[in-house]
């Protein structure tokens, strides 16, 4: 969530490649992802690995026998509540890509329907579904669907996650996820605030929005997610750009709820104090000028937010820093969006089963969401993606390959996942 480290950059693919020889590994992208973080970074508690990697070459734990479902003692999740994870693997990292652009298995990988259907199995009635904006609308304003090639693949594949997710009865947030610090808001590294191909990318993001609103509009299982983490922008020049993607999705006709995050990585801890130029919070009332805030005709904004429980809040570790941390973290926002007549999403929240605290910790925070469910909508796992891509990331919901092992974070989480 917040990092100022740096992560390398794709130039550095001969140089994992070779890594990728000496360990096996079959590709440079994939030792990339291993070994640079999309914006978590190394620490000593991975052995020196970042958490937020995509193959599965470096086991972190093994996979336990399946959970048998909630225990009778289980918490029951309030009527209404939005409890799941993100679906990771279609963020991918534009500047990765062939000439031609993405390739479905090498770039990136979708979940299937036997991925939706174990989540479903588990209690997830609600998904993160990231994505890659350039993948989506390989122009600047070009129409969507694209009709090109490769980019065409993309957005079926991707259409029909959502389409079987809703179908079953999950709720599907759509999230702009480009893979890497570079691309949060932005188009082709160029940050919103900047300008792209002689258009503010600003409006870009919005156009991105009205079209994608234009098409889901019609199906009240959808959510919008404006984009993951704005980072390495001021604070102010996000929200004006927030009011932009409002103004498009409701132009479009689309009654959705929008899920708005914040800049500065998004993180719940800081959204009232900050760490940047200014709060998150601060910069909802100003949105439009000084005590003008983010207005939407239909007030159904959300705030979204992310949330980790080890001492930098980011998730760079698998370390936890108190078995309360995550509520403590979560409650000014909480209270603030209260006062406000808003609501708050956890688009991400992480740890891993394997730390001592972890089972009180992840006690502690469900009893706070459960009791604050008249503004806490939710929450999405960090994370869960197609086995071989995600099976051992420290954090990791997804099984083993033949879907019959949950990992330790399943087993820990299940229970809290299911609706009654």
């Amino acid at each position: 969530m917040r990092s100022s480290r740096s992560r390398g950059s794709w130039s550095e693919l001969a140089f994992y490649g070779a890594i990728g020889a000496a360990f096996g590994v079959a590709s440079s992208l994939a030792v990339y992802a291993l070994l640079s973080s999309t914006r978590k970074t190394t620490s000593p508690a991975t052995s020196g690995f970042p958490l937020r990697m995509r193959p599965a070459s470096l086991a972190v734990r093994s996979p336990v026998q399946v959970h048998p479902g909630p225990s009778p003692s289980a918490p029951t999740t309030p009527v209404g509540q939005l409890r799941g994870t993100n679906l990771t693997g279609g963020e991918s990292p534009w500047s990765s890509w062939p000439a031609t652009g993405p390739v479905d298995g090498q770039n990136y990988q979708f979940v299937g329907t036997r991925d939706i259907d174990y989540l479903l199995s588990k209690g997830c009635n609600f998904f993160r579904l990231l994505f890659t904006w350039e993948a989506v609308q390989p122009q600047p304003m070009s129409a969507i669907p694209s009709s090109q090639g490769v980019y065409a693949t993309y957005w079926q594949r991707f259409k029909a996650v959502v389409d079987y997710a809703t179908s079953k009865g999950a709720t599907v947030l759509i999230d702009v996820h480009g893979g890497d610090d570079s691309t949060f808001a932005a188009y082709r590294g160029v940050k919103v605030g900047g300008s792209y191909g002689g258009y503010a990318v600003s409006d870009m993001l919005a156009d991105l929005w009205g079209k994608l609103a234009a098409i889901f509009k019609g199906n009240s299982r959808v959510l919008f997610g404006a984009t993951n983490e704005p980072s390495n922008l001021p604070t102010m020049t996000w929200f004006s750009c927030a009011q932009k993607i409002v103004n498009a999705i409701r132009a479009a006709g689309a009654g959705n709820p929008i899920v708005m995050p914040g800049a500065y990585y998004d993180g719940a801890g800081s959204w009232t104090t900050g760490w940047g130029d200014q709060t998150n919070a601060y910069g909802w009332e100003n949105a439009n000028g000084v005590g003008r805030a983010l207005v939407d005709p239909l007030q159904n904004t959300w705030v979204q937010v992310h949330l980790y429980f080890d001492p930098d809040a980011g998730g760079t570790t698998t370390d936890i820093q108190s078995t309360t941390i995550a509520s403590e973290r979560l409650a000014d926002v909480t209270t603030w969006a209260r006062s406000r007549g808003l609501k708050v999403l956890v688009g991400e929240v992480g740890l891993s089963a394997g730390n001592p605290l972890a089972a009180s910790a992840w006690s502690n925070l469900m009893s706070y969401i459960s009791a604050n469910a008249d503004v806490v909508r939710g929450f999405a796992w960090w994370t869960y993606g197609v086995p071989s891509w995600w099976g051992q990331y420290p954090f990791t919901l997804s099984p083993n390959a033949s879907y019959t092992k949950d990992s330790a974070q399943m087993t820990l989480i299940a229970p809290s996942l299911c609706v009654r």
